[in-house]
């Protein structure tokens, strides 16, 4: 699939927060070479990690957001956010033979089969990973990622952005991040 957010040549953000930092990079394709483009970064380091017993995740993420605009500009930009990978279900499946106009169905099915929660409970995606064939119609050994979150930590996870009424345009896990950057970026 092609990356809906780099669609155009504006500027994205894309924004981490980690246990020990909020790590963001800008970038823009640039139109001449087709490739992606760091216009800046910015680093802003807690002053204890996120998962030590004194500290407050909210209290300090909030502390990181604030240095973080104050030190940059989101104006004109579209804001990717990355998720850790722990916090997230990933399964790989190999699809059946399937008509090719049939494949997201069975991806719903097998994410019914594969998620230990109630669709409903938790916002999910998949991603083709490459193989497969097609033959009159129909799909031949597809392999695809399967990705989901319970919805409540995405909630979380995007209250710093929505607090400040920073429109999120992306949210990914950061395995998936790599591997997209790798696939689309290195490997072509």
């Amino acid at each position: 699939r092609t990356n809906p957010i780099m669609a155009d040549d504006q500027p994205v953000w894309g924004i981490e927060v980690g246990q020990a930092a909020l790590k963001a990079i800008k970038l823009r394709p640039d139109p001449i070479t087709g490739r992606v483009v760091a216009e800046g970064f910015d680093l802003v380091q807690h002053p204890k990690i996120l998962s030590q017993p004194d500290a407050n995740p909210a209290q300090l993420i909030a502390e990181a957001f604030e240095t973080f605009l104050g030190r940059n500009s989101l104006k004109g930009c579209r804001v990717a956010m990355s998720l850790p990978g722990q916090s997230a279900l990933a399964r790989f499946i190999q699809l059946p033979p399937v008509e090719s106009s049939q494949i997201a169905k069975i991806v719903e099915y097998e994410a019914r089969q594969q998620i230990p929660f109630a669709l409903e409970e938790v916002i999910w995606d998949y991603q083709p990973l490459g193989g497969g064939t097609e033959e009159g119609g129909y799909t031949l050994e597809a392999e695809v990622g399967l990705f989901a979150m319970k919805r409540d930590q995405v909630e979380t996870a995007m209250a710093p952005f929505l607090d400040r009424k920073i429109e999120v345009d992306l949210v990914q896990i950061a395995p998936l991040a790599l591997y997209n950057f790798l696939t689309y970026d290195r490997l072509g």
